[in-house]
């Protein structure tokens, strides 16, 4: 499985991305348990061209092995996220 990590404008689309293996592919996901919280740091450049304002930050998973199909993300009611991707926070970027 690959982590993505948006910065995302609901207007503009997607501003910056990242995409690597969970926890530098040390604990791949096959090994996680249900319930378990899995802790990771990830760096996002953002680039000189990306507008100051607000942005969301958006979080998901998806089989690269598998044409980039996404994983299902589900709430704590178990409805289905919308584009199988969890939204962390919103930022701002200045300059």
């Amino acid at each position: 499985m690959t982590q993505f990590v948006h910065l995302f404008d609901p207007a503009l689309g997607m501003a910056a991305q990242r995409d690597l293996p969970p926890r530098g592919g040390k604990n791949p996901t096959s090994s996680w348990l249900p319930g378990e919280v899995i802790v990771d740091e990830i760096s996002l450049q953002i680039g000189a061209e990306v507008a100051p304002g607000d942005y969301q930050l958006r979080l998901g998973l998806y089989d690269a092995a598998n044409g980039a199909t996404r994983v299902p993300v589900r709430d704590k009611n178990d409805n289905d996220l919308p584009d199988s991707q969890i939204l962390l926070t919103t930022i701002t970027v200045g300059r």
